[in-house]
């Protein structure tokens, strides 16, 4: 079987398309992790507050 080729690494170009930088997987990977963990904080903030909300109904 033959093994696939996989990509670490890719450019980041500017309007003009002009190399800026290169981007890799790692990166991605954390800026990934980074917004993972902001979503799971909004979530338990709405989660608290949809509680708190049901209380106030009581």
């Amino acid at each position: 079987m033959p093994r696939r080729a996989t990509i670490r690494r890719i450019p980041v170009v500017d309007d003009l398309g002009l190399l800026v930088g290169i981007a890799t997987a790692d990166d991605l990977m954390g800026l990934l992790s980074d917004h993972l963990y902001e979503l799971s904080l909004l979530i338990r903030q709405q989660s608290r507050r949809e509680e708190d909300l049901r209380g106030e109904d009581l």
